[in-house]
C-alpha cells in the first residue's frame, strides 16, 4: 500500500510538471510595453498585444500609443516650439514568424505596418504687404497643424523568456529588434486663408529654413515626402495565457 501511494504521488507530480511545461510552451497571448517610446521625440506611452496565429510559429501584434507634449522632456531642449497642444498617436500592426518550433521565444523575422498622427497648434507673426521688402504690418495668426506618417518595415529580433533566481523560465519576456523600411510623411498646415502659407514661407525660410526637423518636425508649410527609416527597440512583456 505504501509503495502504491508513493507511485501514485510520483505519477501525479510528474503529470503536473509535464502539464506545466506543456502549458508554458503553448502560450497564446502576451501583453507588452515599449519603454523607449516614452523617450521618442514624438513621445507615446505604448503597449502591444501579441497573439498566436494558426500554426505554431506565426504571431500577430497590435500596438497602440498616445502621448502629449506635457510628457516630452525633449521639448525643453528644442528651441523651435514648445506647444502645449501637441499630441502624438501611434499604431502598429506586426506579423511575426519565429525561427524555432515555438512562438513567443527565440529569433524571429517580422513585417510591420505603421500609422502615426501628430496634432499641434501654431502661433505665428506674419508680415503683411511686404512687396517693397519691408512689411507694413504684422498679424498674429493661430492655426492647427497635422502630420501623418505611414510606413512599412522589415525587422529581425530576438525574444527571450526571463529566468528567475532558480534559472527557471518565468512568464516575463524581453523582446529586442532592429529593422529598416520606408515612410511616407504628409504635413498639413490648416491655413486660415490662402495667402498665409506663402507669407510663412517668406518669413520662416529667411530666419529658420524649413528642413526635416524644423518646428519639431512639423515644418512651416505643407509637405509630402518619402524617407528611409531605421528602427531599434525593445519591449518588456508578460505571457498571459
Amino acid at each position: 500500500m505504501r509503495y502504491t501511494t508513493l507511485s501514485l504521488l510520483f505519477v501525479i507530480v510528474l503529470s503536473n510538471q509535464l502539464f506545466a511545461q506543456d502549458s508554458l510552451q503553448k502560450k497564446h497571448l502576451a501583453f507588452k510595453i515599449a519603454p523607449l517610446a516614452i523617450l521618442d521625440i514624438d513621445n507615446t506611452f505604448q503597449f502591444a498585444i501579441e497573439h498566436r496565429l494558426k500554426g505554431n510559429r506565426w504571431t500577430l501584434s497590435e500596438e497602440l500609443g498616445y502621448g502629449t507634449s506635457a510628457g516630452n522632456f525633449w521639448t525643453a531642449l528644442d528651441g523651435s516650439t514648445e506647444s502645449r497642444f501637441r499630441e502624438n498617436i501611434r499604431a502598429k500592426l506586426e506579423a511575426r514568424k519565429y525561427r524555432n518550433g515555438s512562438a513567443f521565444n527565440g529569433r524571429y523575422v517580422a513585417y510591420e505596418l505603421l500609422f502615426k498622427q501628430i496634432n499641434d497648434k501654431a502661433q505665428r507673426s506674419i508680415g503683411r504687404e511686404c512687396e517693397s521688402g519691408m512689411c507694413n504690418y504684422y498679424e498674429i495668426v493661430n492655426y492647427p497643424i497635422n502630420k501623418y506618417v505611414v510606413g512599412i518595415s522589415a525587422k529581425i529580433g530576438y525574444q527571450i523568456r526571463i529566468r528567475n533566481e532558480l534559472k527557471k523560465s518565468t512568464n516575463f519576456v524581453f523582446d529586442f529588434y532592429v529593422g529598416a523600411g520606408l515612410r511616407r510623411i504628409m504635413i498639413n498646415h490648416h491655413d486660415p486663408n490662402e495667402n498665409l502659407q506663402g507669407s510663412i514661407n517668406m518669413y520662416t525660410d529667411h530666419y529658420y529654413g524649413d528642413g526635416l526637423f524644423s518646428n519639431s518636425g512639423l515644418g512651416y508649410r505643407d509637405r509630402n515626402y518619402n524617407i528611409p527609416h531605421l528602427s531599434l527597440g525593445l519591449k518588456l512583456g508578460y505571457l498571459i495565457f
